[in-house]
């Protein structure tokens, strides 16, 4: 599975200690691929993962740094 994303959320996921991949293997997975994005909502902060086919959308609200380490990329 492929998490494409944002430079906001790339910078974030900098400064909680991944690293994140300048190149990426094209395997494809059952998941399939994926686009990320961190927004804020009524002042909390957000991940919005999208599907890239079926534009399935999960958003994730109220998101700190100790839990974005928790993800499991």
């Amino acid at each position: 599975m492929i998490i494409h994303v944002t430079k906001k959320l790339a910078d974030k996921l900098l400064k909680a200690g991944f690293d994140v991949p300048a190149k990426l293997d094209n395997k494809p997975s059952l998941l399939g691929d994926w686009h990320a994005n961190i927004t804020t909502i009524q002042r909390r902060q957000c991940s919005v993962f999208t599907h890239d086919q079926t534009r399935f959308t999960v958003a994730l609200t109220g998101v700190t740094l100790k839990e974005i380490k928790n993800l499991d990329w």
